[in-house]
């Protein structure tokens, strides 16, 4: 692992790095992980124990908001935390839904500036908000969902349409990974498929945990194996707010050899504690350190977006506070956590201007010892 050395340096001075026995000989779950993938996940184990973590948000650098609250889109070398902070995040989250169903010219946008976040030596994450493989509709639809068979039992058995378009769809995602290389090096990416599956919200989550697996299970297989798709590390992240011990929060493990990361997508009104994400995150690690695995929040945000809120210092009073917490600090058992996207002026998870009623408090967050942003680490050596 290798850290800037001036800037990074003197912003995580403190930091001390204890890599455990268990981070000496890991290696990712696929065998064949490209070289690049195999540096990454190194370091996201290094990450894990290291006295900060990297910090991203989803569609960090494919849209955000003008000071108006009109959008962006597409800009090259612009997100809304380098607006406010100076800096990119560390992370950009990608959605493989939205990618699946934009435009030729869209597309080759969003390409052009995941590569370009890999040149500045970001991480790169993609979730995958499948349409419901029965009807076509979002993945909200739950249509199939509690039949017998259900959606998942179709979408993995062959002969049936719902298993064609499943097909069909990891097809066009093993496409863009392979045009995610430099110079014939594919891009590392960590995938986050059918995540919080242990809520009833989209059409893959809240069942039988079996067929969850499967589901789970023949994705990897066939993105791997029948693809030969080798640059993803696989990260399993259901939701915080529906587990309350290590053993709940495993309910859909697919299984020690199917999931590289152990994630936490979790959301908290103002009325929530902050120890909720003390508790989630600490089954997650006990989870992942037991397997030898990196752990990370996922997704960890203010429920419904900073435009709720009347807390002009969110960021430093909930999530710093949290993972600084002196009894359970977050900081060593984290690689990273990430937010969700600007998408409106009235939906929105991080200040988008600097003028911003929470601009100065974000900076303080962003401007902290442990919050690592781009430059600040190199996920690649």
């Amino acid at each position: 692992m290798t850290l800037r050395p001036l800037a990074a340096l003197a912003k995580i001075a403190a930091a001390v790095i204890a890599i455990p026995a268990f981070a000496l000989a890991a290696f990712p779950i696929d065998g064949s992980a490209s070289g690049l993938t195999q540096i990454l996940y190194q370091n996201l184990l290094d990450y894990t124990t290291l006295d900060a973590a990297v910090f991203g948000q989803q569609f960090a650098t494919w849209k955000g908001l003008n000071a108006d609250g009109t959008t962006w889109q597409g800009n090259a070398n612009r997100s809304d935390i380098k607006t406010v902070t100076g800096t990119h995040p560390g992370i950009s989250g990608w959605n493989f839904d939205t990618y699946l169903y934009a435009s030729n010219t869209q597309r080759s946008t969003m390409r052009q500036r995941m590569l370009d976040d890999f040149a500045r030596g970001m991480i790169l994450t993609i979730h995958w908000e499948m349409r419901n493989p029965l009807t076509g509709e979002d993945s909200k639809d739950r249509t199939g969902a509690g039949d017998n068979p259900s959606v998942l039992v179709l979408a993995v058995t062959t002969g049936e349409a719902a298993n064609a378009k499943l097909n069909s769809d990891l097809d066009a995602l093993a496409t863009l990974l392979g045009q995610l290389a430099v110079n014939g090096e594919p891009v590392p990416v960590i995938f986050r498929p059918y995540h919080e599956m242990n809520g009833d919200w989209f059409w893959w989550g809240g069942g039988v945990p079996s067929e969850f697996t499967a589901l789970w299970n023949y994705t990897l297989t066939y993105l791997r194996d029948t693809k030969g798709v080798h640059q993803l590390l696989y990260c399993y992240a259901p939701s915080g707010n529906q587990f309350a011990s290590k053993a709940e929060y495993l309910t859909y493990w697919p299984g020690n050899a199917k999931a590289d990361i152990c994630g936490v997508d979790q959301y908290l009104k103002d009325t929530d504690p902050i120890s909720k994400w003390n508790d989630s995150l600490g089954y997650a690690y006990q989870a992942a350190s037991g397997r030898g695995k990196p752990a990370a929040f996922t997704e960890i945000g203010r429920s419904g977006g900073l435009a709720g809120t009347t807390n002009p210092a969110w960021w430093t009073s909930r999530v710093l506070a949290a993972f600084s917490d002196s009894s359970r600090p977050l900081w060593t058992k984290c690689a990273y956590l990430m937010t969700w996207t600007n998408q409106t002026a009235s939906s929105y998870w991080v200040p988008y201007y600097t003028g911003h009623a929470q601009a100065a408090d974000f900076q303080s967050f962003a401007s902290d010892s442990h919050v690592l942003l781009q430059g600040d680490f190199t996920p690649y050596q």
